[in-house]
């Protein structure tokens, strides 16, 4: 809709100038001259009128035109630069300083200390400071941003691991808040690293005792490495027990292959909600499982099929009351014991 903008000015030659809506376009409009001796006009959707000898009583503009007095028009810009900083928690990407586009040069400064002059809207700052630009395009407008403060200090931090549990029972790490978490642990047959399969939250039960670390996403692709953790629990078996595929760069906790001597694993001790109860065999029967509580009386019996040579067990451990229990299993002639914990 058009707007009706009645403006009396002082004699003299009157200068409407149109603007664009949008300053992405380079070229500039001609000055239209209206008249010096007094009358009326049409100017887009401007109106005018005016007389000689009165004075300025209004000036208008409805976004897209303007109306100054006098042939030596103030040049027109097309748009007031703005700096913005790009990436600055990064911890990977460069920290970046963005002007609008549109101009042609760009006079970069620190303090009163000129840094670069560029034909680019970017800027990529290696020191700390107070930054801005002198800009300036085609049409010779040369203006300056306002500053922006630049801070380089690194953004990561160190992730810690603490444990939860009675003392001398690391019955559960947890790391510092992130937003992503990778659990790793060295295992000392080997000295591998291996990331520790569906373990990505901020708390891990280990199931052995051994080293574990923590690999720790903040964000903006900050990723950080805790340091290590020695976990030493006397109810737990030692991973040192296991070997592992070279090639393997994971490693599941819950479906190891034993060296030495052992050849059956429970864990976690204490148990919570499930016991995990792994075993290695050369033969291939049925065994059974049986728990006894701390008076000697058989409380429960789980007979599984070894068909493979090796099985994971999964024991519901809260269909027994919290306390101490003895796990036995029954292959053949052999028998195994295991002293258990439930919670």
């Amino acid at each position: 809709m058009g707007i009706t903008k009645y403006l009396t000015f002082f004699t003299g030659i009157f200068i409407i100038t149109q603007l664009q809506a949008q300053y992405i376009p380079r070229t500039q409009k001609s000055p239209a001259v209206v008249s010096a001796t007094g009358g009326k006009a049409t100017v887009g959707n401007l109106y005018f009128e005016w007389t000689i000898g009165e004075s300025v009583m209004f000036t208008g503009s409805d976004g897209n035109y303007f109306a100054t007095q006098g042939f030596n028009q103030p040049m027109i810009c097309k748009a007031i630069p703005v700096i913005t900083a790009l990436n600055q928690n990064s911890c990977v990407l460069p920290y970046t300083l963005k002007i609008t586009s549109g101009f042609d040069i760009y006079r970069w400064r620190v303090g009163q200390v000129i840094v670069a002059s560029t034909i680019d809207s970017l800027y990529y700052p290696i020191k700390n400071g107070s930054y801005m630009a002198w800009v300036g395009d085609s049409t010779g407008c040369y203006l300056p941003t306002s500053f922006i403060g630049v801070d380089l200090s690194p953004k990561n931090t160190i992730p810690s691991v603490s444990a939860r549990g009675p003392a001398g029972q690391d019955t559960l790490l947890e790391s510092t808040p992130g937003l992503q978490y990778q659990w790793f642990v060295i295992t000392p047959s080997d000295n591998v690293h291996r990331a520790i399969v569906a373990a990505t939250n901020q708390t891990f039960r280990p199931y052995y005792n051994g080293t574990y670390y923590v690999r720790v996403n903040s964000g903006d692709e900050c990723v950080s490495f805790s340091s290590y953790y020695t976990v030493n629990n006397p109810n737990m078996e030692d991973i040192s027990r296991y070997i592992f595929d070279q090639s393997d760069t994971t490693i599941d906790l819950r479906k190891l292959m034993f060296s030495g001597g052992s050849k059956l694993a429970v864990y976690p001790v204490p148990a919570r909600d499930k016991l995990y109860i792994d075993y290695y065999s050369s033969e291939k029967n049925t065994v059974a499982i049986n728990f006894y509580n701390v008076a000697g009386a058989k409380v429960d019996v789980k007979y599984v099929k070894n068909s493979s040579g090796k099985f994971l067990y999964e024991f519901d451990s809260r269909s027994l009351p919290s306390g101490r229990y003895v796990l036995e299993l029954i292959d053949g002639e052999k028998q195994l014991i295991k002293n258990l914990v439930f919670e």
